[in-house]
């Protein structure tokens, strides 16, 4: 039965290896459910920008054992796009007759379809390729594109590899074994899906050796920054497992190996069952084989490595140490969420300088001991963001040799605690709103970005402090406009602004005695209303529960967004940074000057 199209589903073309030439790809493009549903009654993650690209292996198809629920379940959990498509000379994209397939082809397959998706190619709208997922060949196609597009303008997060083949030759002998004139037959034949119906597809010769004579060594030189996924079964009749851990090794440290027991190279069941056997297992039983379907098993996995706490954690791990004996997390007695944000690699290949800036929660309530850590750390400015009202309410922090500077994001006028419970609704509603939150900062704070830019420039190498309350969001755009400025990559950017969570933790207690103070100021019927729109319609909604969740929560789509609205609205921080906030392109050589180091 052909492919029915979920309803937020479209079929497209992409041409490759240019956008001019005759030979096209076809495609799937699944968009977030979000878009079309309602995010807060469904249960859906809201939509993101982020996106996938599926890849599969040989002689297959763009809708293969796992990447229809893998699309299904990255719009719906993660509000991301993903786009699938048939390699030159499989399914329904464009044939080459009898001169096969290469990877090279692939590789130019691959490179069309991330342009298209990067460059607005989808009605104008530019995707951020987030994860890349390869089966079996496609693992190789993966790999191999990252290798020949190793530059800052291709760098990709995540790369997922499902049964890949690390040595060549193991595939050659596969042939030779059930071929054994292949060689000097010119070929052999194979079954395959072809638009849309089963066929006996010529395979050449050169094909097989030109896949089959790959070894995967060079697979440790991609992005260092990218992190990896593995997952063999343990069953996989048609790679062996020592593959596996030539992958594992070669990705070392940043990969993760996972083996699903007892699954083919499809992650089908090994084991033959009857239907009635089958019944009383959770896994999808296929009739025709008589076997049980493990592909919920991978996306499961997947979905664990791309989710929230997975994904932070890693991150966290990678990058405690600012350097082998420097921890990136001070200990500050009385200030919570403190670390310094340097140390982060640019696109240029310097690193952002430590031991100079450094970004924290409220320093009113700093201890004599914290003082003096500060002090020890060669501080002796602070520039606090917060209103003069939460500066009267939380306190400031003064010492002998320390310059506390003022620069309220949202100008001199103080937020009444009316303003303040609004301004935490909109925190506390959902991760959509924040966006809107940043967006407004953007709008208004120009002046007080001119005070904390113009101090960078004009003190070289003195270290300095820059906070709010809880040091997150309105520390975190300051944090995203200068990592930005510096040409850190945007999801290096979006996972910084994650460690806020580990940050505040602490603070929690004290955040929501806060709120609710504020909020126990309007009278009954204010407060009902204003919970009423915070909880959208959502059933068994929780204000001190699931409102400060979010409202505590640093998500990394959350910044991902942000950057990309700075780049839509403003063209990009350093144009933002010229135009809004009124620094020449000189001040923005020496602040970059300043703050990167070989």
């Amino acid at each position: 039965m052909p492919y029915q199209l979920d309803s937020t589903e479209e079929r497209l073309d992409i041409h490759t290896p240019k956008p001019d030439s005759e030979k096209f790809v076809a495609c799937i493009l699944r968009k977030p459910r979000a878009l079309t549903e309602d995010p807060y009654l469904n249960n859906l993650a809201p939509a993101t920008h982020r996106c996938a690209i599926i890849l599969h292996g040989n002689r297959s198809h763009k809708n293969f054992c796992f990447a229809v629920p893998l699309a299904a379940a990255l719009s719906d959990k993660f509000g991301m796009y993903s786009l699938r498509f048939d390699f030159r000379n499989c399914g329904d994209s464009s044939l080459n007759g009898r001169n096969g397939r290469t990877v090279e082809e692939d590789i130019e397959d691959v490179e069309a379809v991330y342009q298209f998706l990067t460059s607005g190619g989808y009605h104008g709208t530019k995707l951020i390729v987030d994860v890349i997922v390869g089966h079996s060949r496609g693992v190789v196609d993966m790999f191999e594109w990252a290798l020949h597009h190793n530059d800052k303008d291709h760098y990709v997060p995540v790369m997922i590899a499902a049964a890949g083949r690390f040595i060549g030759q193991g595939l050659i002998d596969r042939v030779v074994k059930a071929h054994p004139d292949f060689e000097k037959d010119g070929g052999h034949c194979e079954a395959a899906i072809l638009c849309g119906k089963y066929s006996e597809v010529f395979v050449p010769a050169s094909e097989t050796f030109n896949l089959g004579g790959r070894v995967m060594d060079d697979v440790s030189k991609i992005n260092p920054a990218t992190d990896t996924l593995c997952i063999y079964g343990t069953r996989d009749g048609i790679i062996p497992l020592p593959d596996a851990a030539m992958y594992a090794n070669a990705l070392s440290p940043r990969n993760k190996l996972v083996l699903i027991n007892g699954v083919d190279h499809r992650y089908y069941g090994v084991v033959k069952l009857t239907k009635e056997e089958a019944a009383v297992s959770k896994y999808r039983y296929n009739e025709r084989t008589g076997v049980l379907d493990h592909n919920q098993d991978v996306v499961d996995t997947i979905l664990n490595f791309l989710g929230h706490d997975e994904a932070r954690k890693r991150f966290f791990d990678q990058n405690k140490m600012v350097h082998k004996f420097l921890p990136r997390w001070k200990n500050v007695e009385g200030i919570a969420n403190f670390r310094d944000i340097g140390g982060y690699i640019s696109t240029t290949g310097k690193h952002v300088r430590y031991n100079l800036a450094y970004r924290c929660a409220n320093v009113g309530s700093v201890t004599q001991n914290g003082l003096e850590t500060i002090k020890s750390l060669g501080i002796k400015t602070v520039f606090d963001l917060r209103s003069a009202f939460e500066r009267q309410d939380s306190g400031i922090l003064e010492a002998d040799g320390i310059e506390n500077i003022h620069v309220p994001l949202f100008g001199e006028q103080s937020l009444s605690p009316s303003e303040e419970v609004m301004f935490y609704t909109n925190l506390m509603t959902s991760s959509f709103t924040f966006v809107h939150v940043y967006s407004d900062i953007l709008r208004v704070a120009a002046p007080q970005f001119k005070q904390i830019f113009t101090y960078i420039r004009d003190h070289p190498g003195e270290p300095f402090i820059y906070h709010c309350t809880a040091g997150k969001d309105r520390t975190g755009v300051v944090t995203m406009l200068i990592l930005r400025l510096l040409d850190v990559p945007s999801p290096v950017v979006a996972r910084e602004y994650e460690m806020t969570e580990y940050g505040l933790a602490p603070e929690r207690p004290k955040l929501e005695r806060k709120f609710l103070r504020a909020l126990n100021e309007r009278d009954e019927e204010s407060r009902s209303k204003l919970i009423k729109l915070m909880s959208k319609g959502r059933k068994n909604w929780s204000l001190l529960k699931d409102g400060f969740d979010n409202l505590l929560s640093s998500r990394y789509e959350v910044m991902m967004e942000t950057i990309r609205y700075v780049e839509e609205e403003y063209d990009a921080v350093e144009t933002y940074l010229e135009n809004q906030v009124g620094l020449s392109h000189q001040d923005l050589v020496e602040i970059k000057k300043n703050l990167l180091v070989e």
